[in-house]
This record gives C-alpha cells, sequence and structure tokens, in this order.
C-alpha cells in the first residue's frame, strides 16, 4: 500500500510474560498489566492486541482481492473494522 501506516508494523507477539505484547525489536506495544480483569482475561486481551496487524492485514487483503464475494452488509462492517483500527470514521 502506498499509505503510511499509523502503527508499528507487525510482528507483534504476546510470550505470557509479564502481560507486555511487543513488537519489532522488542519495542512494547502495550501494557496488559494493572487491569482488574482475572488473568485468563487479561492474557485473551493480550492475544487479541497481538494479532491486530495480522488481522488489519487479512481484512484489507479481503477487500483488495477482486474474486472474494461478499455477502449482504459484508463490505461496510469490514471497511468500518479497518476505518477504526487506523483511527478514522467512515
Amino acid at each position: 500500500m502506498s499509505e503510511k501506516m499509523k502503527h508499528t508494523p507487525g510482528h507483534w507477539f504476546y510470550e505470557g510474560v509479564g502481560g507486555l505484547v511487543g513488537g519489532p525489536d522488542n519495542i512494547r506495544i502495550a501494557d496488559c498489566n494493572g487491569f482488574e480483569r482475572i488473568d485468563t482475561e487479561r492474557m485473551g486481551n493480550c492475544h487479541l492486541i497481538a494479532s491486530a496487524p495480522e488481522l488489519l492485514s487479512t481484512l484489507k487483503f479481503i477487500l483488495a482481492d477482486e474474486n472474494t464475494e461478499l455477502c449482504g452488509d459484508t463490505f461496510e462492517i469490514i471497511q468500518a473494522a479497518i476505518a477504526k483500527a487506523e483511527g478514522a470514521s467512515r
């Protein structure tokens, strides 16, 4: 894509240590510590955050693939999710 990304490029990871989500060169992406959640929910949040770059990339791929047939409001739902991830509104 020609547009500049507004986030740290992936691969992000969560290794289950200290509630930290990391990225390239071990940069800290997010700290999931301190949230008043049970450990399994906190870990789930960390895994979801760590998967964000791949999820965004997949959604963009789906919209760019001319052979993909989307039903109903799926196209608009995907556009809205991409806009939210990129800090825009649609």
